[in-house]
């Protein structure tokens, strides 16, 4: 996979890029560029998301998640 790694970045960025939302758990120049990038294309309106990392590490680790996921959508 190290052969096709720059293409895999550049099919990701591209994914990311025209999706209509775009949901960083990074930090670093790929998200920060990203984001410009999309802003500078929708005219400033793309919708970005920064979750908080630590309360999404406790979420994600909860066994119970489902159920409290299905409890917001029902």
């Amino acid at each position: 996979t190290q052969k096709y790694s720059s293409r895999l970045a550049a099919l990701d960025y591209t994914v990311c890029l025209h999706s209509e939302v775009f949901v960083t758990t990074q930090g670093g120049n790929f998200p920060q560029f990203l984001i410009g990038h999309r802003r500078f294309l929708n005219n400033g309106h793309s919708k970005t998301i920064k979750p908080d990392k630590r309360k999404l590490a406790v979420l994600l680790d909860t066994p119970t998640l489902g159920k409290e996921v299905s409890k917001l959508v029902s």
